[in-house]
């Protein structure tokens, strides 16, 4: 298919914005990665799911914008947008969304140190009462209810 100079100019544009949609899934993954600390296998699947990911959505894209003819100007274009991508806004995603899961991890600190504060509360204020030999007793003798002697 022959496009004309301003069909290459949108295939080109759309390139980039491929790219760019490139670059932020594979943010998605840094900020999991940040999230939830894993080995270097997990980190090596994800990457692979990347990859992927990305094949398909460049795959995808060409085949829609351009009938699924690869051209040189195409796979630069998607290139440059990764490039424009990482370069400006994937600093400022990693940043907020640190700072986001930051927060959310002091939360859940905090809120984890109040339950295990209460469960110790619970603990003593229950202890003398399992510690006492009668309620013992009874627990033996009704969790024994209904066996045969």
């Amino acid at each position: 298919m022959i496009l004309s100079m301003q069909g290459q100019a949108f295939v080109f544009l759309m390139a980039v914005v491929t790219g760019f949609a490139c670059g932020f899934v594979f943010d998605l993954f840094r900020i999991f990665r940040k999230a939830i600390r894993h080995g270097t296998v997990l980190t090596q699947i994800e990457d692979v799911i990347f990859w992927v990911l990305a094949a398909l959505i460049v795959f995808y894209a060409m085949f829609t914008m351009n009938d699924g003819e690869v051209r040189m100007f195409s796979i630069l274009g998607a290139f440059l947008g990764m490039v424009l991508y990482f370069s400006t806004i994937s600093l400022v995603i990693i940043k907020v969304s640190s700072k986001i899961i930051e927060m959310i991890k002091k939360v859940l600190r905090k809120f984890g140190k109040s339950v295990i504060m209460r469960l110790r509360k619970c603990k003593e204020f229950f202890a003398p009462i399992v510690k006492n030999k009668f309620v013992k007793k009874l627990a033996i003798k009704f969790s024994h209810k209904g066996e045969e002697p």
